[in-house]
Parts: structure tokens; C-alpha cells; sequence
């Protein structure tokens, strides 16, 4: 199975170094492949791309400096991955910059959808919302309906579902889910898996796309993280190095 991971970031190079530190951590079954596509529309970071040993896992950063409302960006992405890449997608796993995805994430969507689901979403999740994930662990919290971060959905699900939403509508990810749920297609709960994804907000410090919303559509946030990013390397931000560190231990 092939998984094109989804990532849109915009103004904070540091978190979508975070999100390539989770990707490059992720330990893939042995017949699967995974990309990642950061598309940055900020047009801070230079285009680029890996192919990590033994090639079956590739990243690329797709670079402009034209803010996009954050809907539009995804089947923007899909665009270009296709145009990059002679391989098509099984599914889309989304990738926010902000959350944090557990090693085993990948795997949880590959085994679901291998099992004739058309998407996947897990039944529960962790967040560190109103908590300090250093000295506190992250809660559980019920999945179904909410954090479109943590789902997966092929491109059959998608087409039958009306395609991803290309306005400024803020309830995108909501629309999202329900459209899968909708379009009659099975959806799995990775119900063999732990929690592997995990809701952020303020232990980012930076920005949340939720909190770029007025009257409902989303508006251009503040770049947080001025300057050029010549040299773009995965690295884990504090908070998720402690979130891992508790996690593990």
C-alpha cells in the first residue's frame, strides 16, 4: 500500500521540521511505501526532496509565496504530488503540522484500509489541549466525527464524496468526515491499534488554524517564524520531544 501524507503549513518552518521529524518516525509495514507533501505557501522554505534508504519512504516541500485558505490547499497538494510522483496513492493520510503522529500511525491507516475500508479514522485520540505535556500526559478523548487530522481516505472514497471542499469554509474538516460517512463507504476505527495521533494547540506556541477563523471561513494568519529556510532537517520541537519521552516511558 501506498500513503500520500498531506501537509499544508504556513509561517512556522519549526513545525513543519516537527512534521517531517514524525514522518521520517514512522515505522512502516513491510509492503508499504509512504510520501509526505508540505506544500508551504508561505514561500519560506526552498523546494526540496528525499528519498530516505531503502526508498520506501520519499518527502517533498512544494514552495510559494501566495497564501492559500487552508481547504484549498489539499487538492492543491494532490495536484502536485501527481505531477511529481509516477506513483498513485492508495490513500491520503492528512498531516497536520501541528499535531503529533506516533510512530505507529501509518501502519494503523495501512492495515484499515487493507481490510476493504475506503477511509479511516480512529475511534479515540490523545490531546494535550489546556495541559502542559511536559509535566502532564495527554488525554484521551472519543474521535468519532471530530479531529480530521487523524484520518486516512482513498481516492475512490474521495471521488464518490464530491472531492475535498476547495472554498475558505472553516467546518472543512467536519464537512470532510461527514461527506466519508455519507458517501456510503466503509470506514474503519484502526480498532487494532492504540491512539496514535495526538491533538495540539497552545503547547505549539504558535498559531492554530482554528484560531484564524471569522464568520465562519478562514483568514491569512501572521507568519510567526519570519526569514528564508534554506536547509530544511526533521527536527522534534520540545513539546513533542517530552510528548514522546512520557509516552515511552
Amino acid at each position: 500500500m501506498h500513503l500520500v501524507c498531506l501537509c499544508p503549513t504556513y509561517g512556522r518552518p519549526s513545525l513543519a521540521a516537527n512534521a517531517l521529524a514524525l514522518f521520517k518516525a514512522q515505522v512502516l509495514r513491510p509492503f508499504d511505501s509512504a510520501d509526505l507533501v508540505i506544500l508551504d505557501d508561505a514561500g519560506q522554505i526552498d523546494e526540496q526532496f528525499e528519498i530516505d534508504p531503502p526508498g520506501r519512504k520519499r518527502w517533498v516541500v512544494f514552495s510559494r509565496d501566495a497564501w492559500q485558505p487552508l481547504p484549498t490547499k489539499y487538492p492543491e497538494m494532490v495536484r502536485l504530488h501527481a505531477a511529481w510522483s509516477s506513483r498513485d496513492p492508495d490513500a491520503f493520510v492528512i498531516w497536520d503540522d501541528d499535531d503529533v503522529y506516533l510512530p505507529w500511525h501509518l501502519a494503523s491507516h495501512a492495515e484499515a484500509l487493507d481490510n476493504r475500508a475506503d477511509w479511516s479514522h480512529p475511534a479515540a485520540v490523545l490531546s494535550t489541549y489546556g495541559i502542559d505535556p511536559v509535566s502532564e500526559p495527554p488525554r484521551p478523548e472519543a474521535a468519532a466525527g471530530r479531529f480530521h487530522g487523524a484520518a486516512a481516505v482513498t481516492p475512490e472514497c474521495l471521488a464518490a464524496s464530491g472531492g475535498w471542499c476547495a472554498d475558505d469554509r472553516a467546518d472543512y474538516d467536519q464537512e470532510h468526515l461527514r461527506r466519508w460517512s455519507a458517501a456510503g463507504r466503509r470506514g474503519d476505527p484502526c480498532r487494532h491499534w492504540p491512539p496514535s495521533y495526538v491533538y495540539r494547540w497552545a503547547d505549539t506556541h504558535r498559531n492554530h488554524c482554528s484560531g484564524s477563523i471569522t464568520a465562519n471561513r478562514y483568514q491569512r494568519p501572521p507568519i510567526q517564524e519570519p526569514g528564508h529556510v534554506s536547509l530544511f532537517v526533521p527536527a522534534f520541537d520540545a513539546s513533542t520531544s517530552a510528548l514522546l519521552a512520557r509516552l515511552r516511558a
